[in-house]
């Protein structure tokens, strides 16, 4: 007779710790605007570079 599996709950992904990878990636000033999967199955993110003026 079959048994049933017990299902687990498993994260959809890894958390990333987005600080620390502006760090690793000298990517300071940046922020996340968007991201995909992909067919591979990895998950892309589209980075946008933010400017800050001092206008008065």
């Amino acid at each position: 007779m079959n048994k049933p599996i017990k299902a687990k709950n498993l994260p959809l992904f890894s958390i990333i710790d987005l600080d620390q990878l502006r760090r690793e990636k000298h990517l300071e000033g940046t922020e996340v605007t968007d991201f995909f999967t992909a067919r591979d199955g990895k998950i892309y993110l589209l980075m946008t570079h933010i400017f800050y003026t001092n206008r008065h």
